[in-house]
């Protein structure tokens, strides 16, 4: 009986794992691009200290930087979120109504 029903989920696991080595590539494509956001930014600092770049420039340049590094704070932090409330909706939804708290 298990063989069968191996079978019959083998399409299904197979598409669940796609999509879960999906999932993790994006995370790292996004981990590793706030990794260089985080390194201009830095680069952008030593510049100004050494005077290669004035005030104007570097106000400007860090806007642009931290606006992107908000931007993928926010992503990653949309994706722990669901992370978070996949785990959180099992014990939510053995709860029975009069024990829900809002």
């Amino acid at each position: 009986m298990f063989i069968v029903d191996d079978l019959v989920l083998s399409p299904f696991k197979g598409f669940m794992w796609l999509v879960r080595e999906l999932h993790s590539a994006a995370e790292r494509e996004f981990a590793d691009e706030r990794e260089r956001t985080l390194r201009a930014l830095q680069s952008l600092h030593m510049r100004l200290e050494a005077g290669q770049i004035d005030e104007d420039e570097f106000d400007a340049e860090e806007a642009r930087l931290l606006d992107r590094l908000d931007e993928l704070d926010g992503v990653l932090g949309e994706d722990e979120e669901e992370e978070e409330a996949g785990a959180d909706a099992p014990a939510e939804a053995q709860a029975s109504p009069g024990e829900r708290t809002a």
